[in-house]
């Protein structure tokens, strides 16, 4: 199961067939949960770093995924209200 699917399907457990569907049949979701994904590895990765340089690109990464998963949320909220 790709990472960004699994994370997602973690963070919103109630909704995992309704993830599972859209990744499969939308484009756009598929490409936001691969995003969503990575970006969720690298910060898995500048958590286990102890460069405090790297607190900048930490906190822009976790906007991005904040944003990403807006916007994942807002593509499930419409598929829910069919």
């Amino acid at each position: 199961m790709p990472a960004g699917k699994k994370t997602l399907m973690q963070r919103f457990p109630r909704f995992r067939n309704l993830i599972d569907h859209l990744f499969e049949s939308n484009q756009n979701f598929n490409d936001l949960c691969r995003q969503y994904g990575e970006i969720d590895k690298q910060l898995a990765s500048l958590d286990q770093t102890s460069d405090p340089g790297q607190r900048d690109r930490a906190l822009n990464l976790r906007r991005r995924r904040d944003n990403l998963e807006s916007e994942l949320r807002m593509l499930m909220d419409q598929n829910t209200r069919v």
